[in-house]
């Protein structure tokens, strides 16, 4: 068998033992692989919701902020003798406290939302360290004959 042929034959056999060998890992970590996608799936979306529920709370800050600023207002004048906006001064208050409620269940959801998130993250990153790897076999030339002599 002349010198062509055996690269060829000795390449074909180690495609086909590569071959074999990553198709037994896909098959052994199939299971965790699918789980790997799902999750992945999973944190995209939580991701969008996140960003969601973040936009609400700047939208909330940015209200409360505002509202802050007519009470504030609101207390000059009445303290300047402008008693007639008491009214309207409790109402602003009551407002306030309502949105400052709804900031604080945001906020809780939020955190609620990136603690599930973290979990999931690094439940993945487990399943990846655990699953991700594949060994495949690599010719290497291994001089015939002789001792192995170095060159200088």
């Amino acid at each position: 068998m002349d010198l062509g042929k055996r690269i060829i034959t000795i390449i074909i056999l180690f495609g086909a033992i590569n071959l074999v060998l990553w198709g037994g890992q896909e098959l052994y970590h199939g299971k965790d692989t699918k789980q790997i996608k799902e999750i992945e799936s999973w944190l995209n979306s939580e991701s969008i919701k996140i960003k969601n529920v973040e936009s609400q709370l700047g939208d909330l800050e940015l209200q409360s902020s505002s509202l802050e600023d007519s009470l504030n207002n609101y207390k000059r004048k009445i303290d300047l003798g402008e008693e007639y906006l008491i009214d309207t001064y409790n109402s602003k208050v009551y407002e306030y406290n309502n949105l400052l409620n709804q900031y604080n269940s945001q906020l809780s959801e939020y955190k609620e939302s990136i603690d599930s998130y973290n979990l999931k993250v690094s439940e993945v990153n487990e399943l990846i360290k655990k699953s991700g790897t594949r060994w495949y076999i690599i010719p290497i030339p291994i001089p015939s004959g002789g001792s192995l002599k170095g060159k200088l």
